[in-house]
């Protein structure tokens, strides 16, 4: 009876083989099996595997890292609307920070800031400019 010819299964698939084969029953198909995962190229293979997964990995994290700045930079961009509409910049708690009547200079300074932030943070996520790239495979 001829064995099982695993040099057409990719490494995903012979992990999986690995995982179920009963080495006891099948020995010589397991054996088959660890030579074909020990040759050089399919080690390779399988860090190449490991590595594109890798990269996979990190542009979902980028895509909602910049999804977050683009959704936190609109509510910050609005935030200073509504300091204006309400002539008061408050803090946590609603603590009064300053007021348009009280101190019309900084009153518009951090008008101009929140602004600007808010514009910073969607730049940012819909660009991509100023996101840390991946470096290198190094945080394994």
């Amino acid at each position: 009876m001829a064995g099982i010819d695993f040099s057409r299964y990719s490494v995903e698939e012979l992990r999986q083989a690995q995982e179920s084969i009963d080495a006891e029953q099948y020995p010589e198909n397991y054996a088959r099996l660890m030579a074909e995962l020990a040759k050089p190229e399919r080690q390779q293979q399988e860090q190449a595997e490991l590595r594109a997964q890798e990269i996979n990995s990190h542009d979902a994290k980028m895509v909602l890292a910049r999804i977050f700045l683009v959704i936190t930079g609109i509510g910050t961009f609005f935030m200073a609307f509504s300091f204006y509409s309400d002539g008061v910049i408050t803090g946590k708690y609603d603590r009064v920070i300053v007021r348009l009547v009280d101190n019309p200079v900084g009153f518009y300074f951090g008008l101009v800031v929140t602004g600007i932030v808010g514009l910073s943070m969607f730049y940012a996520g819909l660009t991509g400019k100023g996101l840390k790239k991946n470096s290198n495979s190094q945080n394994l």
